[in-house]
């Protein structure tokens, strides 16, 4: 498996090419939520 994905350079660049918009959208996730939820809290 660990060949399959970084055992080449094409491997390579095909991996990051796969897993680069998962990351940006787990890095983006967090921010609407803490945002959202610190909105809510004040106006409590």
């Amino acid at each position: 498996m660990f060949n399959g994905a970084f055992g080449s350079t094409y491997a390579l660049s095909e991996t990051l090419v796969k897993a680069i918009p998962l990351m940006l959208a787990g890095l983006a996730q967090p921010i609407p939520y803490s945002k959202f939820s610190f909105w809510q809290w004040n106006q409590n």
